[in-house]
């Protein structure tokens, strides 16, 4: 089973309920978590990254984060978490190791990986 499918199931039987939350602010139910996390898989999909394709993830902990995790394995791509802390090229490697063609990353994050 794919872990993608405890959104599906949650967005259908309650799409208004508070998902995601910035601090103490809501900033999307689960029918906009799912759609945004949908809108991920769609652009992956488009890139060819699909079934089993290796992406990585280098953010910070925010809910950006869970979208972009979900929309990877909604695609059925595999995620690759790597932990924001660590230094740019440390980061780099594993994208590498892992294969990785597309990086999801924050903007200051994208930067030391250069």
């Amino acid at each position: 089973m794919n872990i993608a499918e405890y959104l599906y199931r949650t967005a259908a039987l309650t799409p208004s309920r508070e998902a995601l939350f910035w601090g103490e602010t809501c900033v999307a139910d689960y029918g906009a978590f799912l759609e945004r996390a949908g809108q991920v898989a769609a652009w992956l999909l488009a890139q060819g990254s699909g079934k089993g394709a290796p992406v990585a993830i280098f953010m910070k902990n925010l809910p950006d984060y869970l979208i972009v995790q979900y929309g990877i394995w909604m695609a059925g791509a595999v995620a690759v978490p790597i932990n924001a802390k660590l230094h740019g090229r440390e980061a780099a490697w594993i994208i590498d190791n892992a294969e990785a063609a597309i990086v999801f990353c924050d903007t200051g994050l994208a930067q030391s990986l250069l």
